[in-house]
């Protein structure tokens, strides 16, 4: 009621006119859901812009992170590329250095065995050769040598091969 009472006052005096309150109540009540819409109106577009505004950071935001997805992907495609590329590497040279042992391995035991059989023959040759060692010893160095002997002139020397090409005629007879 004190609404109606401060329409009628309002409407009276903006038009003036005190005959017909009702009338001025249905003007003003008529202005003010006119502003009631226009402000609603207002506000609609405001808050309609407001959403379009946002819709377009969103979309914008979406399609950032569509971009950066995609990239991460063709990242993600690289470096797995690239780990496939170690893991065949690092098998195949894993495989190499397996196949670099065991031909190391297989040498190691040529060897092992090529030292056996010369310590054979060595402990067989020492046990045989320890008088020829001796003579070997007693052996003048120009016998080793690629020289021709020079002759001797001592009558004792002469005598003992002397001596030793007769035994050898006697055992050819």
């Amino acid at each position: 009621m004190v609404e109606q009472g401060l329409i009628k006052m309002g409407g009276a005096k903006l038009l003036n006119t005190a005959l017909l309150p009702h009338f001025a109540i249905l003007i003003m009540g008529g202005i003010i859901a006119w502003q009631f819409l226009k402000s609603r109106k207002e506000r609609a577009k405001m808050a309609a812009k407001d959403e379009k505004e946002m819709l377009a950071t969103l979309k914008t935001g979406i399609d950032v992170l569509m971009t950066e997805q995609r990239e991460i992907s063709v990242q993600m495609v690289q470096l797995q590329e690239k780990l496939l590329a170690l893991q065949n590497t690092e098998s195949g040279m894993a495989r190499s250095l397996q196949t670099g042992i065991d031909m190391l391995k297989t040498e190691q035991r040529d060897i092992l065995v090529q030292i056996i059989r010369l310590q054979e023959k060595h402990s067989v040759l020492q046990k045989t050769n320890s008088e020829s060692a001796i003579t070997t010893m007693k052996t003048p160095k120009n016998a080793f040598m690629n020289k021709a002997s020079n002759p001797t002139k001592e009558p004792a020397k002469l005598a003992m091969f002397q001596r030793l090409i007769d035994d050898n005629v006697k055992l050819r007879q």
